[in-house]
């Protein structure tokens, strides 16, 4: 079985969001460290809630993609994610400006990536991005949208053309 894997980096947009919450969370443990002795138990809930979060944007979020045999594969920490070959109807690159106003549904909107469910002036569609260009929509046999975006796109648009 013959693969070929393509790099999901991070914007600059999601590098950002990503260290500020993170120092955001940082502080509000500091936070409560300090008046531990004051009752803070009251800042374990949204400490929870802000590191439950990061565990699961990081498990998530999409590191890669690989175009094998079976289909396109989204790499991620935990389960990858695949979208059978035979199922795929049209696989596009977007370009600038053509995906219009996204609206998230539910989902991740930048910590450590673009993940979820998301409406669009293309439809609804789920998103498995890392960075907000180099758009790749891919739609299926059962009317479902997914929207990824390698590195680079064209070497990634070429390799599904020589697996089809």
């Amino acid at each position: 079985m013959s693969h070929i894997r393509f790099k999901a980096s991070l914007d600059s947009f999601s590098k950002i969001i990503s260290a500020a919450l993170f120092i955001f969370t940082f502080l509000l443990m500091l936070v409560f460290y300090v008046n531990m002795k004051q009752q803070a138990f009251i800042l374990i809930v949204p400490i929870l809630i802000l590191l439950g979060t990061f565990i699961y944007a990081y498990f998530t979020s999409p590191i890669g993609y690989e175009v094998n045999d079976e289909g396109i594969v989204i790499q991620r920490r935990m389960k990858p994610y695949l979208i059978k070959g035979n199922t795929i109807q049209d696989i596009r690159h977007l370009a600038d400006g053509e995906l219009g106003r996204s609206w998230r549904v539910m989902g991740n909107g930048g910590m450590l990536g673009y993940t979820g469910w998301y409406t669009t002036s293309l439809g609804k569609m789920r998103w498995f991005v890392s960075q907000r260009k180099n758009y790749i929509l891919i739609k299926t046999a059962t009317n479902q949208q997914f929207l990824i975006s390698p590195d680079d796109p064209q070497g990634f648009m070429n390799a599904v053309t020589q697996k089809a």
